[in-house]
């Protein structure tokens, strides 16, 4: 019977293990943190990632599979395995590939319209092996904790499937318009300007407001932590992942007529949101090393 049977294959990109990363504590005083607040673990998000993505993809019809294309870590190939995943092989993303990226998107994009990081998707483009055949493919990443079961979420499983348009990049621009850093030195959130004003919005007034009124200039989308794409896509959304928050822009700018707008659908709505859980919640998902927690959210 499984041999009828659809096939998923979830990809965990992201952070799987890391002892001291500084980077992602935006203006917290990292070296009076203790050793656990500095580090990332992918393994407690296990229980979330098999309630929330696993089971409802098996209750949708489809035979899971999963690999993992995270940073190279210590614990790589011994979460591999309590992953139950299939071992891929592919080179990490070294500082080198990283300028290569920034310098490809400073060409493509010279408005700096707000990319995000390229290392995530840039493991992908490192595969030196095909991915494991699948009928629908499902990215998520190893360090964000999913609020909903995947199969009560609002999927289009014919189209490439992001979450919402993402706010204006100019919102992001916090030591020009106030409100940085997110964190005071003691690590209490700072409130002001700006980042202020975004958590006082509703979902209505967001909607209406400053933050969507550029984005059919862009097509601006949230970053990479949950994507949902159909077969027929698969090999050309690999091509432009890495460009996270404009991956859909340049696909639409290079790929028209094969993609248009048509072959998208926004899992939330055409409502905007912020991809970082550290300056505004979402109905989705929270990204664990930005608040260093492990909310339960699979019940």
């Amino acid at each position: 019977m499984k041999r009828n049977m659809k096939k998923a294959l979830v990809i965990f990109t992201g952070i799987g293990y890391e002892d001291d990363f500084k980077n992602t504590f935006k203006g917290k005083d990292v070296e009076k943190m203790n050793d656990d607040d500095r580090k990332i673990d992918m393994l407690p998000q296990k229980s979330n990632y098999v309630t929330n993505i696993r089971k409802p993809l098996e209750l949708m019809g489809y035979e899971v599979n999963s690999v993992l294309i995270t940073n190279k870590h210590k614990l790589y190939d011994e979460y591999v395995e309590l992953y139950d995943a299939t071992k891929i092989d592919y080179d990490d993303i070294t500082e080198a590939d990283v300028d290569t990226f920034l310098n490809y998107y400073k060409l493509r994009c010279p408005q700096n319209w707000g990319m995000g990081y390229p290392a995530q998707g840039g493991r992908l483009l490192k595969l030196k092996e095909e991915l494991p055949k699948a009928d629908l493919y499902i990215f998520i990443r190893g360090d964000v904790v999913y609020k909903q079961k995947l199969n009560v979420l609002n999927i289009d499983i014919e189209k490439i499937n992001y979450l919402w348009p993402e706010t204006d990049y100019r919102y992001y621009q916090w030591e020009k318009l106030g409100g940085w850093p997110p964190y005071h030195a003691d690590g209490t959130p700072n409130d002001e300007g700006l980042r202020k004003e975004i958590l006082d919005k509703d979902a209505n007034e967001f909607d209406k407001s400053i933050h969507f009124e550029w984005w059919e200039e862009y097509n601006r989308v949230n970053g990479n932590t949950l994507h949902i794409v159909p077969s027929k896509y698969i090999n050309m959304f690999i091509s432009y992942y890495w460009l996270e928050h404009i991956s859909l822009h340049l696909m639409l700018k290079d790929c028209q007529p094969y993609i248009t707008l048509d072959d998208i659908h926004f899992i939330c709505g055409m409502n905007p949101h912020l991809s970082s859980t550290d300056m505004a919640s979402n109905p989705i998902y929270e990204v664990v090393c930005e608040r260093q927690k492990w909310p339960s959210y699979d019940i």
